[in-house]
């Protein structure tokens, strides 16, 4: 597996050396840090992932559910749109989201 970062170059052996990384050099590498930008974003992506899913499943649950939508422009006039959507959950809990 070769790991890249622009920033840092191949992650998994960034010395390059093939006995190292045989070795399992990825696991010790002080340089990879688990931070760079493709990878907060791929854990941000895969976190709203599971929140959307599990906001779908609870809607797709409820009896009832209200959607209230509303636009409007920000500073710089371009439009941006707020959606809420209230029901309630397995537990009875309202949810407002």
């Amino acid at each position: 597996m070769q790991l890249r970062n622009s920033h840092h170059g191949n992650l998994s052996n960034p010395h390059g050396n093939a006995k190292d990384d045989e070795q399992g050099s990825f696991a010790r590498n002080s340089v990879f840090s688990g931070l760079s930008s493709d990878i907060q974003n791929d854990l941000i992506k895969s976190i709203a992932q599971v929140i959307r899913d599990e906001i779908k499943s609870e809607i797709n649950f409820a009896k009832f559910v209200s959607v209230i939508a509303d636009e409007t422009p920000d500073i710089s006039h371009r439009e941006q749109m707020s959606v809420i959507f209230r029901y309630l959950t397995k537990t009875g809990i309202e949810r407002d989201l």
